[in-house]
């Protein structure tokens, strides 16, 4: 084998462990999403499903608010460069912030797993109901670092949801924060044929954030929530740690030792 060709298969066996998704709000072709059951194909790496109810105004958690507010499907998963995450939501990304309407949250990271949220992604442009943004200085698409836990958060309606917070409610969306660095996002829908109801309209929410911009965090365990800014309905997807695939080296390392082999003869 020529030393370009061992070079090709180097690079091509280390990037091999995890193909990369298409960010376009439309995870059935990636995410191999199961329509009847909504679970993602075996290699996505964590998620929760929680379909909860079709009615107008039925009970979610902790609040209520039926198909239009809920948190139906979460997805996480992860290769060399990025982390990914999907969504899948009864709430239309277009909702602004009204009398009882509520816009959709952006995606928090709590590395450490102690209940309290170090990132927020943010999702979509916040709006009020005028059409004037609710959050200006933020920019959608982006990474903050939140250190402030009173300031730094939007929370949501509902309390003793969780005790790291003031009066234990749920942060839901970035307010101010220590902006880290961009990703991608997108938004799909309506769409129909998922879950047990199947002629219940659906969105989704699509994410590749660069694990770069996590520094040290990446290597601790880590949660990933999702709410609308109401939190009435709130879904956590809780991933494994990034491990080595023991196949994926062994296949690096044998083919590094040829091109190592394949060097020293040409040295010769």
């Amino acid at each position: 084998m020529s030393f370009r060709a061992l070079t090709l298969l180097c690079c091509a066996l280390v990037s091999h462990s995890a193909a990369a998704y298409v960010i376009d709000g439309n995870l059935q072709s990636d995410w191999s999403i199961n329509r009847a059951t909504m679970t993602p194909g075996a290699s996505v790496k964590g998620y929760t499903v929680e379909d909860w109810t079709r009615n107008s105004s039925g009970y979610l958690d902790p609040g209520y608010g039926g198909q239009a507010y809920d948190a139906e499907a979460l997805y996480v998963d992860y290769d060399a460069t990025y982390l990914y995450l999907g969504l899948i939501t009864g709430l239309n990304p277009a909702t602004r912030m009204g009398n009882n309407t509520y816009a959709p949250g952006d995606f928090l990271i709590d590395f450490g797993r102690d209940g309290k949220f170090e990132y927020g992604f943010t999702t979509t442009v916040i709006k009020n109901a005028n059409g004037s943004l609710y959050r200006p200085t933020i920019q959608v698409g982006s990474l903050y670092r939140v250190g402030d836990a009173a300031n730094g958060w939007y929370f949501g309606l509902w309390d003793n949801q969780n005790s790291s917070y003031a009066r234990g409610r749920d942060p839901v969306a970035v307010k101010a924060g220590t902006l880290v660095g961009s990703g991608q996002i997108a938004t799909g829908g309506a769409v129909t044929g998922y879950g047990k109801y199947s002629t219940d309209t659906h969105y989704m929410i699509e994410a590749a954030i660069p694990r770069a911009l996590f520094g040290a965090d990446w290597g601790l365990p880590f949660d990933v929530q999702w709410a609308m800014l109401c939190g009435n309905d709130v879904i956590k997807a809780d991933p494994p740690l990034p491990t080595p695939e023991p196949m994926s080296l062994a296949l690096v390392g044998s083919a590094l030792g040829a091109l190592a082999l394949s060097r020293r003869r040409r040295s010769v």
